[in-house]
């Protein structure tokens, strides 16, 4: 692996977001209610999630996902739901 780049600051955002996404982990039944939990964070936490993914190379976003479980899980199903929007599935509820 190169040197990598993470600012202190990237990493605080990534640290922040995994932070809460594990605290509504440990607070959930199941698989369902925590993806639905977090979807719930991400309003609160897109921002700096953009800033990262704006900011950060590849490597460096993927060595956060590593670093940062919670992080990870944030990212996937934001990517779900991305990969949902471009499929078409949520169409019905967006033309509301």
């Amino acid at each position: 692996m190169t040197s990598l780049n993470i600012t202190n600051q990237q990493r605080q955002i990534a640290s922040l977001i995994n932070d809460q996404v594990v605290n509504v982990i440990i607070n959930q039944k199941t698989s369902t209610d925590e993806d639905e939990a977090i979807v719930g964070l991400m309003p609160d936490w897109m921002n700096g999630f953009k800033t990262l993914m704006d900011s950060l190379p590849t490597e460096e976003f993927n060595y956060l996902c590593e670093e940062y479980p919670g992080f990870f899980r944030f990212s996937q199903i934001l990517e779900r739901i991305a990969q949902g929007c471009s499929d078409g599935i949520f169409d019905d509820i967006l033309e509301k």
